[in-house]
């Protein structure tokens, strides 16, 4: 299955047009394709599956946190002082932001109403 129904960029790359009400990418305009990230995904609420799939996302995350709590945990029992424990430290705040991102997104996507299977 190609992904060839939806192209993706970064919001930074749009630019509003007051004139038109709508967004524009300019390197699209100016007929480049650099803005476009062909590696990225689409996942629409609406779709049936998106709701668990990101619950399977935010739990990944998740245990990413606790693998990296246990380690610190085991690094401050043995070298209380490395330097890594700090670092681990700070990426663990960065991940539990992405990890409530995505657990609100598949919320939201769970109790909607109006789900259906993608086409």
């Amino acid at each position: 299955m190609e992904n060839d129904k939806y192209i993706v960029f970064k919001a930074g790359d749009a630019v509003y047009n007051a004139t038109t009400g709508k967004y524009e990418i300019e390197a699209i305009k100016e007929g480049g394709e650099s803005a476009v990230l062909h590696d990225a995904v689409v996942i629409r609420p609406q779709d049936i599956f998106a709701g668990p799939g990101l619950s399977a996302y935010a739990a990944s995350i998740q245990t990413a946190i606790d693998l990296i709590k246990a380690e610190i945990r085991q690094q401050k029992e043995h070298a209380p002082k490395q330097v890594i424990v700090e670092e681990d430290e700070a990426g663990i705040e960065h991940l539990e932001e992405l990890r409530d991102f995505f657990w609100m997104q598949a919320y939201e996507a769970l109790n909607r109403e109006d789900k259906k299977i993608p086409d």
